[in-house]
């Protein structure tokens, strides 16, 4: 009910173009993908652009802006929102979604698991909704869910130039330390197991 086919759409992030692909499907046409690798066969009339995501701020007056799994990889998220909120017209669009890190301990397989080299931001829904609300996004609806057995936050957004939502910063340090604490003690329990021995790591 929130995305209509005339709609400008931008999905931040694309890769393959998987997602547009499956707008293009559905009869949206007016679709763009920003990524630094771009597909490099295009059979349908998607505009793929290479670009730094963290940086995209050419064009403007979107009226969708999808960014799915992206800003945990990204050094700069303030300076992204705020390009995102230039290029998206007043009243439009904004779908965001991130792993939840206040869910990491629930989701626990190998120490550190969620610590790795790609991810360099780790977001709870609250901390997700602070970063909104300080750039003027509105939001319509919030979810938790599921993704191939990883948490994360999904939230849609209304573009309000005029809303400021400043939040008590209180980003669930315990749930996130708790998982650091078992991620600690199981490591340990593995170098205590292997002390001495040769290993073969491939």
């Amino acid at each position: 009910p929130y995305i209509k086919k005339e709609y400008r759409i931008c999905d931040l992030g694309c890769a393959k173009g998987g997602w547009l692909k499956f707008l293009y499907s559905k009869e949206y046409r007016n679709l763009t993908g920003v990524d630094l690798v771009i597909p490099s066969k295009n059979d349908s009339q998607i505009n793929f652009l290479k670009n730094d995501v963290s940086k995209y701020s050419d064009g403007g007056g979107y009226d969708c802006i999808t960014v799915m799994q992206v800003l945990e990889h990204v050094i700069d998220f303030d300076r992204m929102i705020t390009n995102i909120h230039s290029i998206l017209s007043e009243g439009g669009i904004l779908y965001i979604d991130v792993p939840d890190a206040n869910r990491y301990y629930k989701y626990y397989k190998t120490p550190y698991h969620f610590f790795n080299y790609e991810h360099i931001n780790h977001f709870t829904d609250r901390s997700l909704l602070y970063l909104l609300g300080k750039h003027g996004f509105e939001v319509i609806v919030g979810k938790k869910m599921d993704l191939y057995g990883f948490p994360i936050i999904c939230y849609l957004c209304r573009k309000n130039s005029k809303y400021s939502m400043m939040l008590n910063r209180n980003l669930y340090k315990d749930t996130i330390d708790l998982y650091i604490k078992k991620s600690y003690k199981h490591l340990s329990k593995i170098l205590k197991k292997i002390n001495n021995k040769h290993v073969n790591i491939w």
